[in-house]
């Protein structure tokens, strides 16, 4: 999002004068001057609102205070990022959103009083976007640009409570002695690395005043050749939050120049501190490490000799002093490690130790503090610049400066390829010596004679003999056998044990040679006695199967998966799945030659591969030539191949049609069995039972309507005669009875349908009861004679035939006396559809939709009518009223719509 927001019109807010602001003070326009001061000549330039500078931009989103520029009508015209972060405007925004003061009214009286009195500044209450306010202390100075003047405005925010008067003398105390006071040089940045506090201390240090310092980032006086690490730094800017988050310190060694070009070899200590306000505070203790360092290489100049034997030597050398510091590097220590001198002068050698023996060193050190004698020679690893580990000896070499300061020449011997490969050369004995033991296989060394040098643990278990006995024996498993080319011969042996067991071994022999050249062999030893008892176990298993497999009635056959290859099919098979198996060899797939077209997608998919021990099971319908169809219950089980032996040999002795093939499976290829159960007349027989079974229902079913109807015509009896000698009751009682003989019409239809009811037939003996009860002729006229392939759902047939009933009764009802009734109905796309015209009027304002459900009447209608594929609609035709209901899917169901199949097809 871009940092500066082009303002949009607004409505003119109402004028304010700006009189009231306070008279400018000196140290809250300062701020004005420091934001001036810190954004390039070219971001200053006047900006177009349809077309602001990138340079501004950017020069306003990396200050980190409110800045804002507002036009004398009241406009503001940019932002900077933290005035948008803060307040939360994101658009276009007149100033009287903000302060009245930045009014389209009053903006250009406060710019006439800053151009007569200077920058002015005043506390106020500013508007967030979320209806919020900020305090915030404003200070505004006037800017002239070429396309005219413009406010400039800073906000600093105010904190929301004032601390007590005790604790800011407490806290300004504090301030006096630890800091203005110290004799440390101490610096103070914030978040935006600009200094904002420094003692008398750092400015005596630096050569500069406290004013010339204060709002300038220290970069300004860093040394050339360390300006690249210290600008490097500062656009790391989230190391400040991590060191702020974390409370660690930091030690920082570099190059700085007073303002009299002397430059100076400086410590600093940093600490990030949050600033309660919001971001941090960056606080720097600074040791001047100049002098000492000037003394040291006084002392280096004025020996020429130690010059070259340090400087010119091939190996890496370093001087520490007394604190472990580094005094001095020569060129070989630097091109070892990738740094350079200005990156390794002044700092612990420790931090580019290895982590992991950083702690021993910390505990050498102290042991040498107190005066213990440490080895002259030591082991370190040492990380390179790219983070590369070394591993070093370091001799160590003491003596003494000038100034009595004990310094240590340190020399290094670089060892690492030398120690990495003993380490590879270790690792790799390691793991032939886990691999040679731990073999699955016997494994046995021998030398050109075939004296036995060296045995596994596997070959031990293998001969039932330990190694001891075997070492130095000539050939101990006989004589090694060669080929012409000189490869080793596989040999089959019964090998005869010490406890009187045998094993089938299969041995191999290589020819090798040794580290020196000498000829020597190894030995492959494979116990294949399981093997070998499996195979004879499963030739005489598969010729059990296949005297089975010939006896069962059922057919059975054997494939691979995805029917590539038929390997065994059993006599029973032609008869009953109806394809010669002469066919079926030859082409597999000519088992969905009598399949049904709709069971040959199941089919092939119970022939894909399945994992071994799985099964599938379904029925299937085929119809061989010249035959009915049949219904064949059919499992399939899958089982992995026969193993190979050693040697990769199938099972012998065993029919050619049940052994693996060479096919697309090839040996070892996984097998599918199936079973095929011919179950038709199961089926048929099955089908006619549930036959029987429904029609035993529906005949119960029929009985039970019966009877509810003769209840409710006798309980319609009763109310009738209860009418007739109770008139003040007559018009209620009438309406219960028409409901009552309503549902009892719908479950005579029921006893005399047998199966669902029709839709017509329901509405039409409705309206025939209802001419019966009122004494008045009620024809439906149907406009379709396929209406008839409409059906009542059972639970909607009572709701429906109550709803017809109301209609029916209110048109009798309300209508003129003498008036008729008409009653049509027609069929829709999806339904059908019921008017009942009758004389009469709606009441006014009259809305179907907004009455409210109740026991009679349309209230009733409302309750009892389906919530879906029901939609009724009361119209005012002339002096006629119609009732129009349409009925769709699913309150009705099309005839044949929810005929289930049989399971098996009766027979034609």
């Amino acid at each position: 999002m871009s940092a500066l927001l082009p303002n949009h019109p607004a409505t003119e807010p109402p004028p304010e004068a700006v009189a009231e602001t306070a008279p400018v003070v000196p140290a809250v326009a300062a701020p004005v001057a420091a934001v001036r001061a810190s954004v390039p000549a070219p971001a200053l330039a006047p900006a177009r609102p349809s077309a602001r500078p990138a340079p501004l931009a950017s020069a306003l989103d990396a200050l980190g205070v409110m800045l804002l520029h507002v036009s004398l009508d009241g406009r503001v015209l940019a932002w900077s990022r933290a005035a948008r972060e803060r307040l939360g405007w994101d658009g276009g925004v007149r100033g009287e959103r903000l302060d009245q003061a930045l009014s389209a009214a009053s903006a250009g009286a406060l710019a006439r009083r800053v151009a007569a009195e200077g920058p002015v500044s005043w506390e106020a209450a500013w508007g967030c976007a979320d209806g919020s306010r900020v305090r915030v202390k404003v200070a505004v100075e006037l800017e002239i640009h070429a396309d005219g003047q413009r406010l400039l405005c800073v906000a600093t925010p105010l904190p929301d409570a004032m601390p007590a008067r005790a604790e800011i003398d407490l806290l300004r105390r504090w301030h006096d002695a630890f800091f203005t006071r110290s004799p440390l040089p101490s610096c103070v940045q914030g978040a935006d690395l600009r200094i904002i506090a420094v003692n008398p201390a750092y400015c005596a240090m630096m050569g500069y005043e406290p004013s010339e310092l204060i709002g300038r980032d220290p970069v300004f006086m860093v040394a050339p050749e360390h300006l690249e690490d210290a600008l490097r730094m500062r656009a790391d800017t989230g190391q400040w939050a991590r060191l702020a988050a974390e409370g660690t310190a930091r030690t920082i060694e570099r190059r700085y120049v007073r303002r009299d070009g002397t430059a100076l070899l400086l410590r600093l200590r940093v600490r990030v501190t949050a600033d309660p306000r919001g971001g941090y505070w960056i606080c720097s203790l600074t040791e001047d490490l100049t002098a000492d360092r000037l003394r040291v290489d006084e002392v280096i100049r004025d020996n020429e000799m130690f010059r070259l034997l340090f400087e010119e030597s091939p190996s890496p050398k370093s001087i520490q002093d007394a604190n472990f510091r580094m005094l001095k590097v020569n060129r070989s220590y630097c091109e070892m490690f990738g740094y350079r001198p200005e990156d390794l002068i002044g700092r612990d050698p420790i931090e580019w130790m290895a982590p992991e023996d950083r702690e021993m060193i910390v505990e050498q050190r102290q042991r040498a503090l107190r005066g213990e004698h440490l080895p002259l020679t030591l082991t370190r690893r040492i990380l390179q610049r790219d983070g590369t580990v070394r591993i070093c000896r370091l001799m160590r070499h003491t003596t003494h400066a000038s100034d009595g300061s004990r310094i240590e020449l340190i020399t290094l011997h670089d060892e690492t390829e030398e120690i990495r490969m003993q380490q590879r050369l270790r690792a790799y004995w390691q793991r032939f010596e886990r691999f040679f033991e731990q073999a699955p296989v016997g494994l046995m060394i021998s030398d050109a004679g075939g004296r036995v040098a060296l045995v596994n643990r596997t070959l031990e278990d293998i001969v039932g003999r330990s190694r001891d006995r075997l070492i130095g024996m000539p050939d101990a498993l006989g004589e090694a056998r060669f080929e012409a080319n000189g490869r080793g011969a596989r040999q089959r042996t019964i090998w005869a044990r010490d406890d009187g067991s045998t094993r089938w071994i299969d041995r191999i022999d290589r020819e090798l040679e040794d580290l020196d050249g000498r000829p020597m062999r190894l030995t492959v030893v494979h116990d294949v006695t399981r093997e070998r008892t499996l195979r004879d176990e499963l030739i005489e298993t598969e010729e059990r199967f296949r005297q089975f497999a010939e006896l069962v009635d059922d057919a059975i056959f054997v494939a691979q998966p995805g029917l590539a290859t038929v390997h065994y099919v059993n006599g029973r098979f032609e008869a009953v799945w109806g394809t010669p198996l002469a066919d079926l060899v030859a082409r597999p797939l000519a088992l969905f030659d009598n399949v049904l077209p709709e069971h040959r997608g199941e089919l092939a998919a119970m022939f894909d591969a399945q994992a071994p021990g799985h099964a599938n099971e379904t029925v299937i319908r085929l119809q061989p030539p010249g035959q009915g169809v049949r219904a064949i219950r059919l499992r399939v089980f899958g089982r992995a191949a026969a193993p190979a032996t050693a040697h990769g040999e199938g099972p012998s002795g065993v029919d050619e049609g049940w052994r693996p093939t060479d096919g697309a499976g090839g040996p070892g290829a996984d097998r599918l069995f199936a079973v095929a159960e011919d179950v038709t007349e199961t089926l048929r027989l099955e089908q006619a039972r549930l036959e029987d079974a429904i029609k035993q229902r529906d005949m119960l079913v029929r009985e039970v309507h019966h009877r509810i109807k003769n209840n409710l015509q006798g309980v319609a009896g009763l109310l009738q005669q209860s009418a007739s000698s109770r008139p003040e009751l007559a018009e209620s009682l009438v309406e219960v009875v028409g409901r009552i003989q309503a549902i009892a019409q719908v479950h005579g239809l029921q006893v005399s349908d047998g199966e669902a009811l029709v839709a017509r037939r329901v509405i039409c003996a409705v309206f025939e009861n209802l001419g019966r009860t009122f004494g008045i002729a009620m024809p439906v006229t149907v406009d379709d004679d396929a209406i008839d392939r409409w059906l009542l759902p059972e639970q909607e047939a009572v709701p429906l035939a109550l709803v017809v009933n109301e209609l029916g009764t209110n048109a009798i009802k309300h209508r003129k006396a003498g008036s008729p009734v008409t009653v049509r109905l027609g069929t829709l796309e999806d339904g059908i559809a019921l008017e009942i015209t009758s004389s009469g009027t709606l009441p006014e304002g009259f809305d179907f939709a907004r009455l409210g459900p109740s026991p009679s009447g349309l209230g009733l209608v409302k309750a009892l009518l389906p919530r879906r594929g029901a939609r009724l609609d009361l119209a005012q035709n002339g002096e006629r009223v119609t009732a129009r209901a349409e009925l769709t899917r699913p309150s009705l169901r099309e005839r044949g719509q929810d005929t289930a199949e049989p399971i098996f097809p009766r027979p034609r």
